[in-house]
């Protein structure tokens, strides 16, 4: 494959972050990977569609460049600025089946490029003590564990911890722990068996939360993909999550414990950032997000969920580096040949 310059900026957010650095990791193995965008010949645009236009309508030098944006969208329909905003792509790339079509809507040349997931497990014992303090640990307990913020309510935490106060009588030895950030509005909780965590935690603190969860929990409305879903397999956990969106790309009914859900226009309650009632997400199943979470806590040791967990654990490695790479530079080869 004949090697180009490559120029990739990514968003400062985190999961971008941590993504964009692990198709970097690939690029750059293969192709010149540089800094000055006016000197590539491919740009890789990571972030939200409605920022690009600030980075690159207005300058004449980068509208020569073959622009690739990788993004994500989490309902039916894109939002009015993103359309403008892909138009001007050359391409996209996304992570998942679900998130491919909502774009291929609105443009040509649309690329499902997976995450790749892989990240180190370990952690040192002042992290483990950090979090049994923190969460005042109890061994024998059930620890259902969700990471989110509370502003987001695609994650729909309010359902999560209505569910799991519902079934305090038969679930006393259950403890629901949310990570959330330090800045998040904190709301008043009466269920003192839900421990929320407003904290900024290392990757060591949190593959200790990891560890010492039972299982993982997300009834989300949509998901582009749902990095601590697939993190949460990593760690070999069950994971009880909606059967809708883009964690279907690695969660089955043989690996996870997938939520009945409805597809509907999302309610005007649960609209915020650019969602709005004409768009159409999921709504899981309370009744079955109860039932789920009830089956984790009596069979936590089953080997029904055993047999998930293992299987869990062999297809995330379909989206290991290799493999996702192969699919990457694959991608780059049929751009490189057809324009250089």
């Amino acid at each position: 494959m004949r090697s180009v310059k490559v120029c990739y900026v990514r968003s400062r957010h985190l999961s971008f972050q941590r993504t964009a650095e692990a198709y970097c990791e690939i690029i750059r193995r293969n192709h010149a990977m540089i800094d000055d965008a006016t000197e590539a010949q491919i740009i890789i645009l990571h972030g939200t569609p409605d920022r690009f236009g600030n980075t690159y309508l207005r300058n004449s030098i980068w509208r020569r460049k073959y622009l690739i944006g990788y993004c994500v969208w989490e309902a039916s329909d894109l939002p009015e600025g993103y359309k403008r905003s892909i138009a001007s792509l050359d391409e996209i790339w996304t992570c998942s089946e679900y998130s491919r079509r909502i774009f291929a809507n609105y443009h040509p040349r649309v690329i499902r490029v997976p995450h790749v997931i892989e990240r180190a497990t370990a952690y040192q014992d002042r992290d483990l003590d950090l979090v049994k303090r923190v969460i005042n640990f109890e061994p024998g307990l059930v620890y259902f564990l969700s990471i989110s913020t509370i502003w987001d309510k695609r994650k729909n935490l309010r359902v999560l911890g209505k569910s799991f106060h519902n079934l305090e009588s038969q679930m006393p030895e259950a403890r629901l722990i949310i990570k959330v950030r330090p800045d998040d509005p904190i709301p008043s909780i009466r269920d003192k068996r839900i421990l929320l965590v407003p904290m900024m935690l290392n990757d060591g603190a949190i593959n200790a939360m990891y560890e010492l969860s039972t299982a993982y929990v997300s009834p989300h409305h949509s998901e582009g993909w749902g990095l601590t879903l697939s993190d949460a397999m990593i760690f070999r956990k069950p994971v009880i999550a909606t059967g809708y969106s883009g964690n279907l790309e690695f969660m089955n009914c043989g690996n996870s414990l997938l939520l009945k859900f409805t597809e509907s226009n999302i309610r005007p309650e649960d609209c915020f950032f650019l969602f709005h009632t004409r768009m159409k997400w999921a709504y899981p199943d309370e009744a079955d997000l109860e039932r789920q979470m009830l089956f984790v806590y009596k069979n936590s040791t089953s080997n029904f969920l055993s047999q998930r967990v293992r299987q869990a654990g062999l297809d995330i490695t379909l989206f290991d580096s290799i493999a996702v790479g192969k699919i990457l530079l694959r991608r780059l080869g049929e751009i490189i040949d057809s324009l250089f």
